[in-house]
């Protein structure tokens, strides 16, 4: 089975991607774990869409899933759009902040297929699992948004996780380092980011924090061992 993971293309208020998008590392190797036949990509955002476009053609993946934040959202339509024009058949998933605060406004305003809702590790590894017949497994998917008819469907949420040190690794292997310029404040290169927790006991009207978590709740082991790991791959923590 073979999955794209992708980032929207473009800068995002004229900046370009300091360090991988950790979401979806994470959504890889969590799915890769269950799954043992597996093959994934991962499209950063310096990608365009012409490039998009030309690894769909070489890569023929059975799913295409895109993260993107509200400010991207256009640029994430846009793509979308290109990529349902050439492969209609091509089940296209989004997820990230804006498809999960807003799921039902994202499918109307693009061409894809469903949305995950919240965390997206165990319901990324289901929709998967129900490859090849998606359609019919949907009703029975929680945390997400899909197209049904003319008409969009919600499952009901899914619960979030509640011991996060039994997520793996994110999946820094599908990383290239020339892909992205690093932290603005950094003591060397090349470097990275680390997620020490999921969410926050604030609820800030500009953060995407309330779309997720309600709480603070931070890791033990796996932070520990995620800064190990990746000083072991060559990278200031």
């Amino acid at each position: 089975m073979k999955v794209i993971l992708a980032d929207s293309h473009g800068a995002v208020f004229g900046k370009p991607q300091g360090t991988p998008n950790l979401g979806l590392l994470y959504l890889a190797s969590y799915a890769r774990r269950r799954l043992s036949d597996l093959d994934l990509k991962y499209l950063p955002q310096r990608v365009a869409i012409e490039e998009h476009l030309r690894e769909i053609d070489a890569f023929q993946p059975d799913l295409y899933a895109l993260s993107f934040t509200s400010y991207g959202m256009e640029a994430a339509y846009a793509l979308v759009d290109q990529i349902k024009r050439r492969h209609p058949d091509l089940p296209v998933v989004v997820g990230g902040a804006h498809a999960s605060a807003a799921p039902e406004a994202t499918l109307k305003r693009s061409r894809a297929d469903l949305c995950v809702v919240g965390e997206g590790e165990e319901t990324l590894t289901q929709l998967l699992e129900a490859l090849p017949r998606l359609q019919a497994a949907l009703p029975g998917i929680p945390g997400i948004a899909y197209r049904d008819g003319d008409g969009i469907r919600r499952t009901p949420a899914r619960a979030m996780v509640d011991d996060l040190d039994t997520i793996p690794f994110p999946a820094r292997d599908l990383v290239r380092e020339g892909d992205y310029v690093g932290l603005s404040h950094r003591r060397a290169r090349p470097n990275t980011e680390m997620i020490v927790m999921r969410g926050c006991p604030f609820r800030c009207v500009f953060c995407a924090n309330p779309v997720f978590r309600g709480q603070a709740q931070g890791p033990s082991a796996l932070l520990e061992l995620d800064v190990r790991h990746s000083r072991a791959r060559g990278r200031a923590a």
